[in-house]
């Protein structure tokens, strides 16, 4: 069984991250938070990274 998130809880963890990092040719989000932690999110295709981003700025 898979790992589902949310993408509104990767937009919170975008809000909140000190930097990111998106590979389109590998469909992987890279978030870095100000703890030192790098989170990886795998299956990110351009649509739904854009959408985070959006909710992310709300």
């Amino acid at each position: 069984m898979k790992n589902m998130i949310k993408m509104s809880e990767v937009a919170e963890e975008l809000k909140n991250s000190m930097d990111s990092d998106y590979c389109e040719k590998e469909n992987i989000l890279l978030i870095r938070k100000r703890t030192g932690i790098t989170y990886k999110v795998n299956g990110v295709n351009q649509k739904s990274y854009q959408e985070m981003v959006r909710l992310s700025k709300i």
